[in-house]
């Protein structure tokens, strides 16, 4: 609706403007339903936006002009007629012109025009993330935005200072997470400290050589580079070797065709080691784990799969608790593919237990946006989780269509130089213990 800007479905009683071809709402108008129907019978309905625009000139200048007469009310997306007593319509979310909504939900409510690519068959490189960035603009999650404003004098405990400065590190991570182009990477992110990328692949066997392959024009080298769903069998020779890295593989399940398996490589010139204790596989998920050496110790870096199943959900986050009980209390950085959308944060109870598992446990996210995009959905289910609390922290989503998900990726300060070069020069391991989602939206500590 011009008016209202809201959604005009088949039910809807609407009048449809002769001179500009917009469509309104016959209540927004404010005219009666019968009186809205003998409208439309009528030729040369104007609308009280063009009315004024015209005034004091005769209406009919409007109606002779023979390009004007012939104006339709046109999909902006198929160029075809629209017709409110059958189409359903909606406004692109970019530049709020009509269309069918059937021509726009393919590509998130956004027209042709404004979405120079079709997100749901991206091009790496195709300089898209500035459309993504403002498509998904406030199509986040951020649960550290809802908390109340710092107020230190109402505290008298010291490690409220350190809850404070965690919530401002924690949702100024997040509020600076968004989309980029892999050849504007470097000159965009501040890379300190040790890099992560994590990419569900959904095969090594048809997508490794592509992702190689898009990934190579960000002139970036990750420190690690973990993937999930490799679909790898144990005892079957391979050769998805990455020059200047070594590799360690958790094998896919067997007898099971694809939706398990985890890769991690690290650059040779890392002390990494892998842990048999931070590399398991169970009922509910599996994940690979190691530790390496750092300026500030040992870290643990562990790539996780929680399965796909909706069913047994509360177990698989009790089974997650267990195993981050063993970690929390050592710099871990944790990334992987969960299958809980956090963009439901906010009316999924599974999903808020999810979250608090981690928060409790002196985690917090990295990673807010959408980054799988299948049929006409879009969820944020890939995730990175860190407890090394500062504000060097810098994540984001490539904008690399190798698979349905989007590779994501996180740097953290584990080096000398990255901690000293933040603007705290006090950086130090936070933990965010006995605080949840609820707690932070009220600002208080439970």
């Amino acid at each position: 609706c011009g008016l209202c800007f809201k959604p005009i479905y088949t039910h809807d009683t609407v009048l449809i403007c002769d001179c500009d071809g917009k469509i309104y709402h016959a209540k927004c108008l404010k005219i009666e339903t019968d009186v809205a129907l003998e409208i439309q019978k009528q030729n040369d309905w104007f609308c009280p936006i063009c009315i004024e625009s015209i005034l004091p000139i005769n209406i009919a200048i409007c109606s002779s002009n023979s390009q004007s007469s012939n104006i339709k009310s046109t999909c902006i997306s198929c160029e075809k007629n629209i017709s409110p007593q059958k189409h359903r319509t909606s406004k692109c979310v970019l530049c709020n012109q009509t269309g069918h909504y059937n021509c726009m939900k393919i590509s998130n409510l956004c027209c042709k025009n404004c979405l120079p690519y079709n997100i749901f068959n991206r091009k790496s490189g195709s300089q898209g993330s500035h459309t993504l960035n403002k498509l998904f603009k406030d199509v986040s999650f951020n649960p550290f935005n809802d908390s109340e404003d710092n107020d230190k004098n109402r505290f008298f405990d010291d490690e409220i200072d350190e809850y404070n400065e965690t919530l401002l590190y924690s949702r100024n991570t997040l509020d600076n997470c968004r989309y980029y182009d892999t050849t504007s990477l470097v000159s965009n992110v501040k890379f300190k400290g040790t890099s992560f990328l994590f990419n569900n692949i959904d095969g090594f066997q048809s997508n490794f050589v592509e992702f190689l392959d898009q990934t190579h024009s960000t002139n970036k080298k990750f420190d690690f580079l973990c993937f999930n769903e490799t679909n790898l069998k144990k005892g079957i020779d391979h050769d998805f070797t990455i020059d200047g890295y070594n590799a360690e593989f958790l094998y896919s399940i067997e007898g099971k065709a694809k939706g398990s398996g985890l890769a991690l490589y690290y650059r040779n010139n890392l002390k990494f080691k892998v842990s048999k204790a931070l590399t398991l596989r169970n009922n509910y998920f599996e994940c690979l784990g190691g530790t390496f050496l750092t300026d500030i110790g040992s870290v643990n870096v562990i790539v996780v799969y929680r399965y796909s199943s909706n069913s047994k959900i509360r177990e698989s986050i009790t089974e997650l608790q267990s195993f981050l009980d063993t970690v929390a209390d050592k710099p871990t950085v944790i990334l992987g593919d969960f299958n809980l959308n956090t963009l439901n944060y906010e009316n999924n109870s599974n999903v808020q237990e999810y979250i608090n598992t981690f928060i409790c446990s002196g985690f917090y996210p990295l990673i807010n946006k959408p980054t799988h995009f299948k049929g006409v959905s879009h969820t944020a289910i890939d995730h990175i989780w860190c407890n090394i609390i500062s504000d060097n922290v810098s994540s984001g989503i490539l904008n690399v269509s190798t698979s349905a998900h989007m590779p994501i990726f996180a740097c953290v300060p584990t080096s000398a130089d990255s901690i000293l070069n933040s603007n705290d020069a006090a950086t130090n391991l936070i933990k965010i213990h006995n605080i949840n989602s609820r707690s932070i939206r009220n600002g208080i500590l439970r």
